[in-house]
């Protein structure tokens, strides 16, 4: 199971287009909402996450995904089940995706060490650990929030665990 964080502020896009575009590939993934099941986006979308926090299981996770936006990411680095969720993944050898501001989060919890992650300009020029490109980072997944659908489609989501990856369609 591949599970999406959304905490009040998250950034619309970036969520639900991850969402859409992994579905779409056959993979099994559930949207999480921090604090409630009814969240609200950066751009006041409500959104009506598919679990609350305290459904998720670590026994059948795959991959955890962290959208930015502000205050969202803030929102999602407080919460105890994605911290803890994040390390379970570390911990295991298992994908993080984080876009935009998430890899701050990552960052923060000292799981980017020895890593060069990308994130997005205003967030790699605050903190000089980040870089701005359009890359995957090894073991962690880190982009650009206008790359994220490109890179949703590339070959590492194959090999990244989740095995019901399949490629994309023909245009």
């Amino acid at each position: 199971m591949i599970y999406l964080f959304l905490a009040d502020g998250f950034e619309e896009i970036e969520a639900l287009a991850t969402v859409d575009v992994l579905r779409r590939a056959d993979l099994e993934v559930k949207t999480v909402g921090v604090g409630s099941k009814r969240v609200t986006g950066s751009h006041h979308i409500v959104v009506e996450a598919d679990l609350e926090q305290f459904e998720v299981l670590t026994d059948t996770m795959e991959m955890v995904i962290l959208p930015g936006g502000m205050p969202g990411t803030l929102n999602l680095e407080n919460s105890p089940v994605v911290t803890a969720s994040l390390r379970y993944c570390a911990d295991n050898g298992l994908p993080i995706g984080a876009i935009c501001a998430a890899p701050s989060v990552l960052g923060h919890l000292g799981l980017l060490k020895g890593k060069k992650p990308c994130a997005s300009p205003v967030l790699s020029r605050s903190w000089k650990a980040l870089s701005w490109r359009r890359a995957l980072c090894a073991g962690t997944a880190c982009w650009s929030p206008e790359k994220a659908p490109e890179l949703l489609w590339s070959s590492p989501w194959k090999s990244s665990g989740c095995s019901r990856a399949r490629t994309p369609p023909k245009r």
